[in-house]
C-alpha cells in the first residue's frame, strides 16, 4: 500500500471518528459489548463456587517483531509450562509490529490469534489486543482491537487505547489529527520535525483510534471509565491494560494525571491493577550499563532495574501532567506494573485466588522466554517474584503534590 495514501486514509477516518458522540458504558453493555463470561460469575454469584477457586490471565506488551525474533509464543509457553497454569485470558498491550513512528509493516490480527492458540486452546482462552502507537497498519482496521470493559471469571478487564493517554483533552486530539492531515497535504515529511513537538508526537501514529467509542482523549475516556465503575454493584478487582504508562519518563503521555485521578477514585471501591507498555523500559535510564559488551543483556538489565516496573498501594510515583515537563508526586492506592516487555522476552501471569464468596489475593508472576530471568525478585524493586497482593475491595486515595 502506498505510504502517503494509507496515512491520508487514516487521518480522514480519524477526523470522522472525532465527531462521533460517546455512548454511555451502560448502553454499550446492554447492547451486547459486555457479554457474560462463560465461566463463573462476578462475585455476587460467588455462593456457587467451590470452597477454593482461582482464575488466571497472561499479559504482555510491545511485541514489535514478526517472524524470527518474536518472543511472544515462547514467553507464553514458558509461563504455561513453568506455572502449570492455562490462563483463561491473554491480554496484550499494543505495538505488535516493528519500528517507525509513522509507518509500520502491515499485519492481520489473525497473526496474534495464531500465536496465542499455538500454545492454548481457543475454546478455553479469550485473546484480547489493545491498540498501541505502532498498530495503524493492521489490515483488519481499528475494530479488531479491544477497549472498554469486559467481565471475566470473578474480575473485570478494561482496555485503554494509545490516544486515550497520549492526549489530555479532546481538543488536543482534534488538533493533533488536524496537523497530521495538514502535513500530508503539504507534502512534508514527519522526519523534518523535532521529536519533542507535542502535536507531532501525538499525530505521527496515524490517529485511527480516535474512533473509539469510549473516548478520544484522557478527558473523555477516563469519564467513561468512571461512569462504568460507578455502575457496578460489586467490588470485584479490575485489571486495566493501557499501552501508555502514567508515570513521567518520555513526556508523551499527557493524560497521565487525568487517568491517575480516575483510577484513584475507582480504587476506593475496587482493587485495581494498572498495566502498561510503550516505554520499553530500556528508556527508563534506571542505571548505566554502557560498559556491558552484550547489548541484549545490557538492555535486559535496564529492563529489570526500571523504577516503575512494579508498584503497589502505598508506593510513590511521579505522574506526567498535561503540560510538558510538569509532574505530580503521588502515593498509589492501586497496583501498577509493566505488562511484560515481549521484545526482551518477558510476560506476566496474573492469578486471582479466593474462597466461596470472593477473590482474596492477586498473584503477579513475571516469566521469561529463556532461563536468563527466572528472577527471585520482580526487577530490583525488592518485591519477590511472584508477588501476592491482598485484595481489600478498595482503599482510600492519598494526598499528592505538583512539581
Amino acid at each position: 500500500m502506498d505510504r502517503r495514501k494509507f496515512l491520508k486514509n487514516s487521518a480522514t477516518a480519524a477526523l470522522a471518528g472525532a465527531t462521533m458522540s460517546l455512548t454511555s458504558c451502560t448502553d454499550l453493555i446492554d447492547n451486547g459489548f459486555y457479554p457474560p463470561y462463560m465461566g463463573r460469575g462476578n462475585g455476587k454469584e460467588g455462593k456457587s463456587r467451590s470452597a477454593k477457586h482461582s482464575s488466571s490471565l497472561f499479559t504482555a506488551s510491545d511485541r514489535h517483531e514478526v517472524g524470527e525474533g518474536n518472543f511472544f509464543p515462547s514467553i507464553l509457553k514458558a509461563a504455561v509450562d513453568k506455572s502449570g497454569i492455562k490462563p483463561s485470558v491473554v491480554l496484550l498491550g499494543g505495538d505488535y509490529v516493528g519500528g517507525g513512528k509513522v509507518m509500520t509493516p502491515e499485519f492481520p490480527i489473525s497473526d496474534l490469534y495464531s500465536e496465542v492458540y499455538s500454545v492454548l486452546e481457543a475454546p478455553t482462552c479469550d485473546a484480547l489486543f489493545t491498540y498501541g502507537s505502532h498498530d495503524a497498519c493492521c489490515t483488519d482496521g481499528y475494530s479488531a482491537f479491544f477497549s472498554g470493559p469486559r467481565r471475566c471469571d470473578g474480575y473485570y478487564i478494561y482496555g485503554i487505547t494509545y490516544v486515550q493517554v497520549a492526549c489530555a483533552k479532546d481538543e488536543d486530539t482534534a488538533a493533533a489529527v488536524s496537523l497530521h492531515d495538514s502535513l500530508l497535504r503539504s507534502g512534508k515529511e514527519f522526519s523534518d520535525f523535532e521529536d519533542d513537538d507535542i502535536l507531532l508526537e501525538k499525530s505521527g501514529y496515524g490517529g485511527i483510534d480516535v474512533v473509539d467509542r469510549y473516548g478520544k482523549s484522557a478527558e473523555s475516556a477516563s469519564a467513561s471509565f468512571l461512569k462504568w465503575v460507578e455502575s457496578l454493584d460489586d467490588h470485584c478487582p479490575i485489571v486495566v491494560m493501557s499501552h501508555m504508562p502514567l508515570h513521567y519518563n518520555r513526556g508523551d503521555n499527557y493524560g497521565g494525571q487525568i487517568w491517575y485521578e480516575a483510577l484513584a477514585k475507582a480504587a476506593q471501591s475496587h482493587d485495581i491493577l494498572f498495566l502498561w507498555g510503550h516505554n520499553h523500559t530500556i528508556e527508563e535510564k534506571a542505571a548505566d550499563f554502557s560498559d556491558k559488551t552484550d547489548e541484549k543483556l545490557a538492555d535486559r538489565f535496564k529492563y529489570l532495574l526500571t523504577p516503575s516496573d512494579f508498584l503497589t498501594p502505598g508506593d510513590n510515583m511521579e505522574i506526567q501532567c498535561a503540560s510538558k515537563g510538569e509532574t505530580v508526586s503521588v502515593r498509589l492506592n492501586f497496583s501498577y506494573a509493566n505488562a511484560g516487555y515481549i521484545k526482551l522476552g518477558y510476560g506476566t501471569m496474573i492469578t486471582f485466588e479466593g474462597d466461596a464468596s470472593a477473590y482474596t489475593t492477586m498473584r503477579i508472576h513475571r516469566y521469561a522466554a529463556d532461563s536468563l530471568a527466572d528472577e527471585t525478585e520482580i526487577g530490583f524493586t525488592g518485591k519477590p517474584n511472584p508477588y501476592t497482593v491482598h485484595l481489600t475491595g478498595g482503599m482510600p486515595s492519598v494526598s499528592r503534590r505538583t512539581r
